[in-house]
């Protein structure tokens, strides 16, 4: 499948002290005992003992209505450190600043039949970030177009078909409940759907602000330069 190959390419090309293996199919573990990797345990995102399960997979199985769906197989999911450089990280958020943050929205339907005249986003609870896109001379500035270029150039996938980096802010307890980056109803739109996440985080904290990954048990700290990959879709 096209997904694995483009995260087993990531992963025999990126420096191997700076990568991490966060999870992988298990038919794929073969390719990894070849390489000497292994999965890096990190500290689980869900205490199921606390919730009253024996173990993870009783809280999946009862909670399976809101969780994502996994029952097909685990996805690649990595961490790459260093992938930005302090420069680049700096230049993101002063450019967030420059451009200005906004409410974060929860975009629930981009079919063309919701797109009339009076559409408007949908601004939610479950989602209290601020948000901008780096576009115009953002998107055309040297800093974004070496970063852009390093993505495609990682991936395979060519940075006319991503969307401009979208910068995030987030202040002490705000959040983004859990989602799928993907909506079900891209598939009708001309673009299709969003394949893959490159998250990159700019800077360092000193507690809290990790991204989770509730169906895998895992929680991501974050740390400034490092990328965070994970697709939206099946192999």
């Amino acid at each position: 499948g096209g997904m694995v190959a483009l995260f087993e390419n990531i992963i025999d090309n990126y420096p191997r002290e700076r990568l991490t293996i966060l999870s992988h199919p298990e038919r794929r573990k073969d390719f990894l005992d070849a390489r000497g990797l292994a999965l890096t345990e990190l500290e689980p995102a869900i205490d199921y003992t606390e919730l009253g399960y024996d173990s993870f997979e009783d809280w999946i199985e009862n909670e399976k209505d809101w969780i994502t769906d996994l029952s097909h197989e685990k996805p690649y999911v990595v961490t790459l450190e260093n992938f930005l450089s302090e420069e680049e990280c700096d230049f993101f958020i002063k450019e967030g600043y420059r451009l200005g943050f906004e409410q974060s929205e929860k975009i629930v339907d981009l079919s063309d039949e919701n797109m009339g005249d009076d559409w408007e986003p949908n601004v939610d609870s479950g989602r209290t970030s601020r948000n901008t896109f780096c576009g115009g001379d953002c998107y055309t500035s040297e800093i974004n177009q070496a970063v852009m270029n390093r993505i495609e150039a990682l991936t395979g996938i060519p940075k006319e078909n991503s969307e401009d980096l979208q910068l995030l802010k987030y202040e002490i307890g705000q959040l983004y409940e859990e989602h799928h980056d993907t909506p079900h109803h891209w598939k009708e739109l001309y673009c299709g759907h969003r394949i893959l996440t490159v998250f990159l985080y700019l800077s360092d904290v000193e507690e809290g602000g990790e991204t989770r990954l509730n169906a895998l048990n895992i929680q991501v700290k974050p740390k400034k330069g490092m990328a965070l990959i994970w697709p939206s879709v099946r192999d």
